[in-house]
């Protein structure tokens, strides 16, 4: 199909892996066999099995309130208290809320490509074809989807910003990948089972290698390749820069991770106990009885475990496996076991708040929190983030002022933020972090000013919109944020700085100690003890 605004050709649902049904649900994706003949017009929607948990939608309409200042515990605590009651009238609502199309043969991508691109009217490549950006969307590892329509994150202004610099753009590939308990099982039972953790990254993977043998069909080079994705798809290419303990190479070479999300689960027997639950909850005892299940009853099993999980859990995400990721990911780039891929990072200043369960903010609410996340922690590892990372001070000394301030930036720090920090500590390869701070500064606040396709230096442009594209644009044809007319972005190899957006202005600033005291903690020491 051509769009004729932005002059493309949009590919949508290219097969990219064997149906994952059957012997190979929860096994790792295998190429496809054979060609169909039938030609794709694009209009089916393809999506992977989706589900999301109740306390999100309750979190997150807290946060938004919270920073208008007219935030209601008593709506919160109403809100989960219908959940816990009738649990179906909210799971109904998100059944609701999913996109059309939902099959377990959901393993497509879609391919957007320039005219001048495809149609070979392009002279001015040095080496070789054209940029390719691969897209991994977002969505807890438990939602979201590949198209382009509807999508969190679309190349449209990014192909905008690349046409004003005479580019002939670059092309963008969206991947579909397996979610929730379809794509992130994990532990002893399912590997003993012949199935694989992480499946949805694997899923990911194969993309990629999809890519990189066949995007020169469509006028790519297979060596220019940046990874892009926001939250979960950023902390699913953070999982990918440091697959294999760093030691293979990689088939991308450029990696924009946005607001890296992931709640870090290195527990087997937790993993074990989620895949328990799973199978009890779809009336089997065993990984063959689920692979036999209906499709049906697989959705509905994970719907109802992701759905009510407490406030707070995520009930699937990514594991330690023991194969791809034998440690966590901070822990692997500690020891120089990532594989030096360039990147850009970023995260928003109040990037907690949407994940934040706001009756957890008393000491003992916080330690709660704390071991819903992370069950296997030692006690002094608990009482050490509680009382001495993040004590109930609130004169000014931290960077937070109430109670609830000061649980979610446990919450920020933990999931999103310090995952950059980890990022920027690469020695050998460029890597550039942004803060997004200009209010409300929440979880995703910075896609508007990325995605507008509007007069960027129009009065009523989001804010930021020029910069942020511009700067976004340039690191994924040249690896380098910087360039004429924009604010220079530090690398991190040259100091420990951060680029922040806020109200006011653009500007380097330097990592505070608080950050670099809480993340060194959690990367190098809060599971000494665990099991």
């Amino acid at each position: 199909l051509f769009q004729e605004t932005l002059q493309t050709y949009n590919f949508t649902n290219i097969r990219y892996a064997q149906p994952p049904t059957g012997n190979l649900r929860f096994a790792k994706p295998q190429s496809p066999v054979g060609r169909n003949p039938i030609v794709q017009n694009g209009t089916q929607p393809v999506v992977c099995p989706q589900a999301g948990p109740v306390w999100n939608a309750l979190t997150y309409e807290y946060a938004e309130a919270y920073s208008q200042g007219n935030a209601s515990l008593l709506s919160y605590e109403a809100g989960k208290t219908l959940a816990t009651v009738t649990p179906d009238v909210p799971l109904n609502l998100l059944k609701a809320s999913f996109p059309p199309g939902m099959t377990e043969d959901c393993l497509f991508l879609d391919v957007v490509v320039p005219q001048k691109i495809f149609e070979g009217n392009v002279s001015d490549y040095s080496n070789g074809g054209a940029d390719v950006v691969i897209y991994i969307h977002g969505g807890a590892y438990s939602l979201g989807d590949k198209a382009v329509v509807g999508a969190t994150l679309k190349p449209d202004s990014f192909l905008l910003r690349a046409y004003e610099k005479q580019s002939p753009g670059f092309i963008w590939v969206s991947v579909n990948y397996r979610l929730g308990a379809l794509g992130f099982l994990a532990g002893p039972t399912l590997q003993a089972s012949g199935g694989v953790s992480n499946a949805g990254f694997y899923d990911q993977r194969l993309a990629i290698d999809w890519v990189y043998d066949n995007i020169d069909k469509f006028g790519g080079d297979p060596e220019k390749i940046t990874l892009i994705g926001e939250s979960a798809g950023g902390g699913s290419i953070f999982h990918q820069i440091t697959a294999q303990d760093g030691q293979s190479d990689a088939k991308f070479k450029k990696a924009i991770p946005l607001y890296s999300g992931f709640v870090p689960q290195p527990s087997r027997q937790i993993q074990e106990d989620r895949t328990q639950e799973f199978l009890h909850r779809l009336g089997t005892n065993s990984i063959e009885g689920a692979r036999k299940a209906s499709s049906a009853a697989v959705m509905e099993a994970q719907l109802r475990q992701i759905g009510l999980a407490k406030p707070g859990v995520f009930a699937f995400g990514p594991a330690v496996d023991g194969d791809l990721w034998p440690e966590l990911p901070g822990e692997l780039l500690l020891a120089s076991r990532g594989k030096n891929i360039s990147v850009l990072t970023s995260y928003n200043k109040n990037d907690g708040n949407a994940f934040t369960p706001p009756d957890l903010t008393s000491d003992t609410g916080f330690a709660e929190l704390i071991r819903r996340l992370e069950p296997q922690l030692q006690t002094s590892n608990v009482n050490k983030i509680v009382n001495e990372l993040y004590p109930a001070a609130y004169n000014g000394t931290y960077p937070y002022t109430t109670p609830y301030e000061r649980l979610s930036r446990f919450v920020r720090d933990f999931g999103f933020s310090c995952n950059a920090y980890y990022l920027g500590k690469q020695p050998d390869a460029p890597t550039f972090v942004y803060e997004w701070a200009v209010p409300p500064a929440l979880h995703g606040s910075d896609a508007p000013s990325m995605e507008y396709t509007g007069n960027v230096d129009a009065a009523g442009a989001p804010k930021w919109s020029r910069e942020l594209q511009e700067y976004l644009v340039n690191f994924i044809l040249h690896g380098d944020p910087n360039g004429d007319g924009l604010p220079t972005w530090p690398d991190r190899r040259g100091g420990a700085f951060t680029n922040v957006f806020n109200e006011e202005k653009i500007g380097a600033q330097r990592v505070d100690g608080f950050e670099v005291e809480v993340c060194e903690f959690f990367q190098e020491r809060v599971y000494d003890g665990s099991s």
